[in-house]
C-alpha cells in the first residue's frame, strides 16, 4: 500500500487504491470508517509516544520492526539523533539512514549489552511467540537509565469486547494466518494478499499474524517482570470513533482504547535483576 503524510509529516498508509478492489458498496463504505478510525487512532498513538521521547542529540537508537523505517525517522526528529539503528525480518528503504539488521524478533538480538539509550517497539510485541525473551533482550540492550517505548493493541478495547460479545474473534486478534478469521465485520476478507509462504518457509511465524494480546494491565506487570519500570501509560483511538471524538474519549478511557503504549525505564546499576523465565 502506497504512504502519505500529514501536515505534521507522521506518515500513514493509503489504502485507497486496496478499498477499491471490494464490489460491494455497503463493504466499501465499511472499509473507509473502518480505516477512518483504525487509521487515526494508530497516528494518535504515534502523536503521543513521541511526546514521551526525549531530545539527545547523541542518543543511539533502536527500533524494533522497523518496517519501511518512515515512522523512525519522525520520530527520530524529536529525538534530535541520527545515530539510527532497525532490526526486522524484512528490509526497510532507509538503508543509508537507518544500520538495520535482519533477523527474526523473537530470538536473541544481536546487540551488544547496554547498547542503546532509546528502544522503540512498535506494533510488533503482539506477534512475537517467545515473548520472554524478547522482554530481556529489550532490557539487556538498554543502557542502565535507558527508556523504552512499547506501543500495541489492547485486547481490552471496546471495538475487541463487543466483537467477543458477538461470539466473534476480537478485530485485533482475526489475522492469523496471514488471512482473517471469526469476525464477519473484516472489510478485506478475500482480497488478493502478498504471498506469505516465505514467512512459512523461514518459520517466522510472527509475520503470518497476532500471537498474542495484552490488556494494559498485563502490558505493565510484564514489563515490570522482567526489569523496567512503568513511568507512564496511555492510550488512543476508541473505535468505531475518529478525529476528536475519538481522541476526547481514549483521555478520558485510555484502559479501553483501542491501542495503548507505555513508557517504560531501565534502573541504574545496582537495580534489580529481570525474573528469569
Amino acid at each position: 500500500m502506497a504512504k502519505r503524510k500529514h501536515q505534521d509529516g507522521l506518515p500513514y498508509e493509503d489504502q485507497s487504491q486496496f478499498r477499491a478492489a471490494i464490489r460491494a458498496p455497503w463493504k466499501r463504505a465499511l472499509a473507509w470508517y473502518v480505516n477512518k478510525a483504525f487509521n487515526g487512532g494508530l497516528c494518535a498513538l504515534n502523536r503521543r509516544a513521541r511526546r514521551y521521547l526525549e531530545p539527545n542529540p547523541s542518543a543511539v537508537v533502536l527500533d524494533v520492526g522497523t518496517g519501511d523505517g518512515d515512522t523512525l525517522l519522525w520520530w527520530a526528529q524529536r529525538i534530535g539523533s541520527t545515530r539510527l539503528h532497525g532490526m526486522d525480518a524484512v528490509p526497510n528503504r532507509h538503508g543509508d539512514r537507518i544500520q538495520t539488521t535482519l533477523t527474526a524478533l523473537d530470538r536473541v538480538w544481536p546487540y551488544a549489552d547496554s547498547m542503546f539509550d532509546v528502544v522503540i517497539c512498535s506494533q510488533n510485541i503482539e506477534h512475537i511467540i517467545d515473548t520472554p525473551l524478547y522482554m530481556m533482550e529489550c532490557h539487556r540492550v538498554l543502557k542502565p537509565g535507558g527508556y523504552a517505548l512499547v506501543l500495541t493493541e489492547n485486547l481490552a478495547s471496546w471495538a475487541n469486547i463487543a466483537a467477543t460479545v458477538m461470539g466473534w474473534m476480537p478485530f485485533s486478534s482475526t489475522n492469523m494466518f496471514g488471512y482473517p478469521l471469526g469476525n464477519r465485520l473484516i472489510w478485506h476478507d478475500g482480497l488478493s494478499k502478498e504471498d506469505l509462504s516465505r514467512f512459512y518457509d523461514a518459520k517466522l511465524w510472527g509475520c503470518l499474524g497476532r500471537q498474542r494480546l495484552f490488556t494494559p494491565l498485563a502490558l505493565r506487570q510484564l514489563c515490570q517482570r522482567y526489569g523496567l519500570e512503568c513511568e507512564t501509560q496511555f492510550g488512543a483511538g476508541c473505535l468505531p470513533l475518529w478525529g476528536f471524538a475519538s481522541e476526547w474519549v481514549s483521555r478520558l478511557d485510555h484502559t479501553h482504547a483501542h491501542f495503548i503504549g507505555i513508557k517504560l525505564r531501565k534502573p541504574k546499576e545496582g537495580s534489580a535483576r529481570p525474573v528469569a523465565s
